[in-house]
């Protein structure tokens, strides 16, 4: 009788041990995301800065 009730339990806890890893793995994701494009918006102000930079210099001379 212990036997069927232990395999119950454990199909109990697997679909929930599952649903959290995805949800790891989407948060994962969103921070990276989040990070990916925080780093593209700082490249591409400074990108913009030095070309502002570069443009600007010659026409003040």
């Amino acid at each position: 009788n212990n036997v069927p009730t232990d395999q119950d339990s454990k199909t109990l806890t697997q679909p929930i041990e599952e649903e959290s890893k995805v949800a790891e793995g989407t948060f994962v994701h969103t921070l990276f995301a989040i990070f990916i494009l925080s780093f593209l918006c700082l490249c591409h102000f400074f990108v913009h800065m030095k070309i502002g930079v570069i443009v600007s210099e010659p026409i003040q001379k």
